[in-house]
């Protein structure tokens, strides 16, 4: 099937750009590595977590803050809950971050790894797919510049 555009990764740049794409009425291909990558690294690993992280520490920190005013609280923080409260939050979220989802949207979806396989031609899963243009948003790493002792402890 010939797309206007492949969309490699499904973190938040690929979904904002399938997302866009699809809703100016052009034929699109999203590609990730499984349904539960979708979302990236910020859904599954970094923003909505560590967001949710800070939420509790919040609650507790002001907790504590109580005893200026007479309240005593005693306790330990059940570690477990914090952890389910955090995948509470992803799976808010991820319920309309899923193949699924954007499938219902008009968008293609196909999970597995995807590679290069000529010119404007992607393969997945032994299938190859055609595209106009073919979009590379499969995530980054930090750049840390080579400052002398920036990585002493």
């Amino acid at each position: 099937m010939k797309y206007d555009v492949i969309v490699i990764g499904a973190g938040s740049g690929g979904l904002n750009i399938a997302s866009f794409m699809n809703k100016a009425g052009f034929k699109v291909l999203l590609i990730d590595k499984s349904d539960k990558s979708i979302g990236g690294d910020c859904l599954n690993f970094g923003c909505v977590p560590s967001k949710a992280l800070i939420h509790v520490a919040k609650i507790i920190h002001n907790s504590n803050l109580s005893k200026d005013f007479g309240l005593k609280i005693n306790g330990y923080v059940n570690m477990k809950k914090v952890k389910d409260y955090i995948k509470q939050k992803q799976e808010f979220i991820r319920e309309h971050e899923n193949a699924s989802w954007f499938r219902k949207q008009g968008i293609d979806v196909k999970l597995g790894e995807a590679e290069f396989f000529g010119k404007n031609q992607v393969k997945v899963n032994k299938k190859v797919f055609d595209a106009k243009k073919i979009v590379i948003a499969t995530g980054s790493h930090p750049l840390y510049p080579k400052i002398k002792s920036l990585n002493q402890r």
